[in-house]
């Protein structure tokens, strides 16, 4: 094996390393509590609804096929090393594509996009997590290892791949040679990014509309979200209208050719597809099935007639037909003399590259009838429609339908705040955008330490995310750290997660309500003047009131461990005499802790609350490094009276669980903490006594 064979082997086997590292990282796993359709359509209880782990897997696998076989030129053959490398290539992209995603659905997206003022693109954030669990993966690596993957570039192809794939239709750039050798990064690189374009779109149509034709809608009513009956009238030209009468739409393709007619000139049954979107033995099997078809189509269409040499790509619907139906669509029909100059503005504004004048001649005669005369502007969109739905009739039926009653009719409905079914999306928007306000408030309490753990993450956004460094009027950046760090946080979040916060909104919301008001229409306690937060301060509180706020928690607010330490070691009566402790359980009255170990602890922890200053000031005077002592206190042989340290632990446990647990009206959860954070300042505690 000479040296280049062995690179090319040592490349493979990395690459089989990172697709699992990626399938086991904590980001992955994650997006298997995230779901696809948003929670308005279907409840998110809902078992059998496609998450992104499922959609990614799916994705993965469906690049993987449509890259071999189009390195192979369609031939069942094995692979060599090289194509080897960009079919494992491309399912590492299909595996990545999506660990940007936000929980429920693209609702949240538009949240943080829109809501939030962040622009945020979960396709451009799958990049920066990408980097993130990239960079974890060649710390693992040897020297050796790290360089070759660097050769073949690919963080940034894998980054390039996961941030462009939201477009699943070819254009003129994504065009390859067939049968051309790729053995240099860029080449080894086209496949695959053209290959997970496509599959992401082969993998979510039909996923998508299995899952709302399965299962019940949202608001309890009866009937699927998509019934069949929606699906057959799309195709048919006669259902624009889905599930909610008080959001109808234009069709998507008003005036074009209803596909039944293509359908019945070719021999296929689209009836055939329908059924198995609505009623196949189950939702994977359904879903898988129609995928394999549709990676079958899609690849034989690309290579049929292709000899060695030639130029090709996946289906050539192209530009050219998205923006025609871009047009189709809109409020102002085309010029009926000059559409097709302002097809050419829309269709440049459209393409990665600019069009050349010989592009523009050749783009030209595509729209040019027998006669030599433009064809007019319905002519040319039915003839690109039939001749996709021609050549590839399942991903037609597929894609089509989903166009119409999925994309461009439910997840763009939440950028005018309709009302949908169930009302989830108002809770959703609600909840992101005060998960939004609070984090960002976090971010500005944190210390420079507590800040320093999120900089890498921030600066990997700056660096692979579009206009995160744009700067305003005064020079400062449009998105904020603390912004960036909210985005962070909140995409991290799965469905349960956002779930639980909104069931924590409705619960404040219940509390704050006078008796006999509607829940729904409380306003939470501690509003600024003009109704909102203060975004400085987490609890919503104006800066007058947190100045003037000394006086402890409020009512209801749980204590801190000290203060609840305090309340039961220095209870106080009516005349500021100390009185015995009381419980809510009717337990026998304890008598407070005047001397012992115990009080000699609080003693300390009194005088100097400042723990940090009265440490260094300890360490100063003997000369010892007790916060790293601290850190290996466990089976470590220190320089301390262990002996009276251990008797000392075990009565602060004891006067903890008799006192303080009994005393406090807490959760198990907030009690385990209170313990935990009891058990450290004893330990602190008891190096301050025997240091």
């Amino acid at each position: 094996m000479d040296e280049t064979q062995k690179k090319q082997a040592m490349l493979n086997d990395l690459m089989d390393q990172l697709y699992s590292f990626i399938q086991n990282s904590d980001e992955f796993k994650r997006l298997f509590q995230c779901t696809q359709t948003r929670d308005e359509f279907v409840g998110s209880g809902d078992p059998n609804r496609t998450n992104r782990g499922i959609h990614s897997l799916d994705v993965s696998k469906n690049a993987g096929t449509l890259a071999r076989n189009l390195v192979t030129n369609g031939e069942n053959r094995a692979l060599t090393p090289e194509e080897y490398s960009q079919v494992r290539l491309a399912e590492v992209i299909g595996l990545s594509h999506d660990l940007g995603h936000t929980p429920k659905g693209h609702a949240a997206e538009l949240m943080l996009k829109k809501d939030c003022g962040t622009g945020f693109n979960h396709a451009q954030y799958s990049g920066v997590v990408f980097e993130k669990i990239y960079r974890r993966f060649l710390a693992e690596r040897t020297p050796e290892e790290v360089a070759l993957l660097n050769e073949y570039k690919i963080l940034d192809t894998v980054v390039k791949g996961v941030q462009g794939h939201s477009r699943w239709y070819s254009s003129e750039a994504d065009k390859i040679t067939v049968g051309e050798e790729r053995t240099t990064p860029e080449k080894m690189a086209e496949i695959p990014l053209l290959a997970v374009r496509i599959a992401d779109g082969v993998s979510f149509a039909p996923a998508d509309l299995y899952d709302l034709s399965n299962s019940d809608r949202a608001d309890g009513g009866t009937g699927r979200v998509i019934s069949p009956e929606m699906m057959i009238g799309v195709l048919e030209g006669t259902t624009t209208v889905v599930s909610d009468p008080n959001y109808p739409t234009k069709p998507m393709l008003t005036g074009v050719t209803p596909a039944k007619e293509v359908f019945e000139e070719t021999g296929y049954d689209y009836r055939h597809t329908v059924d198995m979107l609505t009623s196949g033995p189950t939702r994977k099997e359904a879903a898988v099935d129609i995928q394999i078809e549709m990676i079958k189509e899609l690849s034989a269409e690309a290579l049929r007639g292709k000899k060695a040499g030639e130029k090709t790509t996946i289906v050539d619907r192209s530009d050219e037909l998205k923006t025609l139906r871009a047009m189709a669509k809109s409020d102002t029909p085309p010029d009926p003399d000059n559409w097709f100059d302002t097809f050419i503005e829309k269709y440049e504004g459209n393409k990665y590259v600019t069009l050349t004048p010989d592009q523009k001649t050749e783009l030209r005669k595509k729209f040019l009838n027998d006669k030599g005369q433009l064809k007019s502007f319905q002519e040319a969109l039915n003839d690109l429609q039939n001749e996709f739905r021609r050549r590839c009739p399942m991903c037609s039926v597929a894609l089509e339908v989903h166009d119409e009653l999925v994309y461009h009719q439910m997840f763009d409905r939440g950028e005018e705040g309709t009302v949908v079914l169930g009302n989830e999306e108002q809770k959703t928007r609600e909840a992101i955008t005060k998960m939004f306000g609070e984090y960002c408030s976090e971010w500005e309490h944190f210390s420079d330490d507590q800040k320093k753990a999120f900089l890498e993450s921030i600066g990997i956004y700056r660096s692979r995310m579009p206009g995160a460094n744009e700067l305003d009027a005064d020079g400062k950046p449009k998105l904020s750290d603390a912004k960036i760090y909210a985005i962070i946080q909140i995409q991290q979040k799965t469905n349960s997660d956002i779930d639980d916060y909104i069931k924590k909104m409705e619960a404040d919301r219940a509390k704050a309500a006078p008796d006999g008001a509607d829940p729904s229409k409380a306003v939470p306690a501690d509003p600024t003047p003009d109704g909102k937060s203060d975004p400085a301060d987490p609890k919503g509180k104006t800066a007058e009131e947190d100045k003037t706020d000394v006086d402890g928690p409020e009512e209801g607010e749980p204590e801190t461990a000290e203060e609840s330490l305090e309340s039961q070691t220095k209870p106080t009566g009516p005349d500021d005499t100390e009185a015995p402790v009381k419980f809510d359980d009717g337990a026998v009255e304890q008598e407070p802790v005047t001397e012992g170990p115990a009080q000699e602890v609080e003693n300390i922890f009194s005088e100097n609350i400042d723990q940090p200053e009265f440490i260094e000031k300890n360490d100063a005077k003997t000369g010892r490094d007790t916060a790293a002592e601290t850190l290996e206190i466990t089976g470590v042989d220190m320089e301390i009276n262990t002996t009276n340290m251990n008797s000392l632990m075990q009565t602060m446990q004891q006067d903890l669980e008799q006192n303080v647990n009994k005393s406090i009206p807490i959760s198990k959860t907030q009690e385990e903490e209170v313990s935990l954070e009891w058990q450290r300042n004893i330990v602190w505690q008891c190096l301050r006594l025997h240091v």
